[in-house]
């Protein structure tokens, strides 16, 4: 798992807005970026399927899978070994969500390397 995890991206994308590394232009105030981030995220449940709307420069029929889905879930099924990396300089990825699901997997009994 390269550059994310936690969660969702969901998670991390409402922590990236509150930590100002996305939509500044939106509000200098991070709970008005939160909510903004959550009125998206409601918005794209309502049309999960569509090509023609966009948040952030992808279309809603993107961001209904990759905001909704669970690295934390998906790699709790797997009895292979699993490699984390993340850079911590990284301002596009929350530190927070790998840290969290390494913290998870450790939690499930899994090998994490």
């Amino acid at each position: 798992m390269l550059a994310g995890g936690g969660p969702s991206q969901l998670f991390s994308l409402i922590e990236l807005a509150r930590k100002g590394n996305f939509f500044r232009r939106i509000s200098e105030n991070p709970e008005e970026r939160v909510k903004y981030v959550i009125d998206e995220w409601r918005k794209i449940q309502s049309e999960p399927t569509s090509a023609e709307k966009f948040f952030f420069g992808f279309a809603y029929r993107r961001w209904a899978t990759l905001l909704s889905a669970s690295p934390m879930e998906e790699l709790k099924e797997s009895s292979a070994k699993i490699y984390l990396a993340q850079g911590v300089e990284d301002q596009d990825v929350d530190v927070a969500s790998a840290d969290a699901l390494y913290a998870h997997l450790q939690t499930q009994g899994k090998q994490v390397l």
